[in-house]
Formats: structure tokens, sequence, C-alpha cells
């Protein structure tokens, strides 16, 4: 959102969901104080040189956007309890047992 106008300046695309939460992380360079003392410090380099911001959504996937491609960098999703099980061929399931199952993270060839 433009801060002087409060109008969508840009919508990023990408999740199937409600966005619950944002954070920003802008990487600004230090600035030089020309100081003897700095010199012989460490530096100290940011793990990412570009700055981001953070996306949470109710469908369980956290984004990392670049803000200066405007583009999604990483998806990071937890592994569901059931993620990758195949119940295909399981016998004794109801399908409400089923549909649980997979929105656990089941998989199943079965509709």
């Amino acid at each position: 959102m433009a801060v002087k106008t409060g109008k969508c300046a840009q919508v990023l695309k990408g999740h199937t969901d409600l966005v619950s939460t944002m954070m920003c992380q802008l990487n600004v360079p230090a600035k030089d104080s020309g100081n003897q003392a700095d010199a012989d410090s460490p530096k100290v380099v940011p793990l990412q040189s570009t700055s981001s911001l953070f996306s949470g959504s109710f469908d369980e996937t956290i984004k990392r956007w670049s803000l200066e491609t405007l583009l999604c960098q990483s998806t990071l999703r937890v592994p569901r309890p059931y993620e990758g099980m195949n119940i295909s061929h399981s016998i004794g399931l109801n399908e409400a047992q089923r549909m649980t199952l997979r929105a656990l993270g089941a998989v199943s060839d079965k509709i």
C-alpha cells in the first residue's frame, strides 16, 4: 500500500488462501564511520543481499518475496502428519476418514 495515498501499489500472487501475517526485512548497507577501530572489527555480512517481505497464509505456507523483483523466492511448509502416505488401497476406512487423512496430507488414487 502506498503510504501517502493509501492505495494498493502492488499485488503479489502466490498464496491460495487468505494472508494473515506479513513482515518486512530491509537490508540497509552499514555506513562507514571512518573510525580505525571499525576497520579492524569483523564485518557482518547479511544472510540475504536483498530486502524481503515474508507472508504467512491460511494455506499453511510462509513465502519470502524479493522486494526488488517482487517475485516469490521460497515457500516454506510444515509437513502435515500424514504427508505422502498412500491410502489408495487401505481397507476399513469410511469416506469421512479418507477425507480427514487427505486433509492431513495423505494421498489417494481414489476420488
